[in-house]
């Protein structure tokens, strides 16, 4: 399958500041109780493409990087949470908020993720991600 995937952050005054936009193969498996998107990601600076796996549940979503970059985060409307981006260049915690999730996405025909959280990274000001991503 396609996937596109459009991030995009802005400040909480929801004035834009950084974007990615991300087209891929993707592999999108069944399992028991959600789908599972694997893709991979290139970034410049990687010598090896990031493995990116996403767990789409009916009520949350959990986005696992694992390369040189590399995080595990959990997203559930409501929910706070810790976890730790790691880079070539070091670690870097974090904390997310999960503002909204809307996902209608099919096994067999594929749909639309809708994911806002607000980050947190270390003692930075706050911002919000938004990402749109379409599987087809």
């Amino acid at each position: 399958m396609n996937l596109h995937l459009l991030s995009y952050q802005t400040d909480m005054k929801d004035n834009e500041i950084d974007s990615m936009e991300l087209f891929a193969k993707a592999d999108l498996i069944r399992k028991d109780k959600f789908l599972m998107i694997d893709y991979d990601e290139y970034i410049e600076e990687a010598d090896e493409p990031v493995k990116n796996r996403l767990r789409l549940y009916p009520d949350k979503i959990t986005i696992t990087r694992v390369g040189e970059y590399s995080s595990n985060m959990s997203f559930k409307v409501g929910d706070f949470n810790k976890s730790l981006y790691s880079t070539p260049f070091g670690d870097l915690p974090f904390v997310t908020e999960t503002i909204d999730f809307k996902s209608d996405v099919d096994e067999n025909a594929g749909g639309d993720i809708h994911l806002k959280y607000k980050i947190t990274l270390g003692d930075n000001e706050p911002y919000y991600n938004i990402m749109k991503i379409k599987i087809s």
